[in-house]
């Protein structure tokens, strides 16, 4: 269960009348949303600011940087006209870390290894 561990699904969908995704990342090592463009594929998704995204397609991505997350993506766009992206918003993920008073991202990597696993996530890649 996603809200478990305070991680939200966004579905984010090619739109015709807008050129590109309207994200973009701080650049660092775990793909952190800097801003997100108005009437944007991704504000249409709900996509935050200060989002990480932790899963593209529930395939784990915590060890991309923002380089290899944006061409991954792009990969996965030129096939498909949508993508689904596990985040969470930083914020949250520092409440929890709080909260749960243990190593939050372990946690996270299992739960995204045991939705790798499943047959349901693999049929989304």
């Amino acid at each position: 269960d996603l809200n478990r561990y305070g991680l939200r699904e966004c579905h984010l969908k090619l739109n015709v009348c807008f050129n590109g995704l309207g994200i973009h990342f701080y650049d660092s090592r775990n793909p952190r949303i800097k801003s997100i463009e108005t009437d944007s594929p991704a504000e249409a998704s709900g996509l935050r600011v200060n989002d990480r995204i932790v899963g593209v397609n529930h395939l784990n991505i915590m060890n991309m940087g923002s380089k290899e997350l944006k061409k991954h993506i792009k990969e996965i766009l030129s096939n498909l006209d949508e993508i689904r992206l596990i985040v969470i918003n930083e914020d949250d993920a520092q409440r929890f870390r709080e909260q749960r008073k243990q190593n939050y991202f372990i946690s996270v990597l299992e739960m995204l290894k045991s939705f790798e696993a499943s047959s349901f996530f693999c049929k989304c890649i």
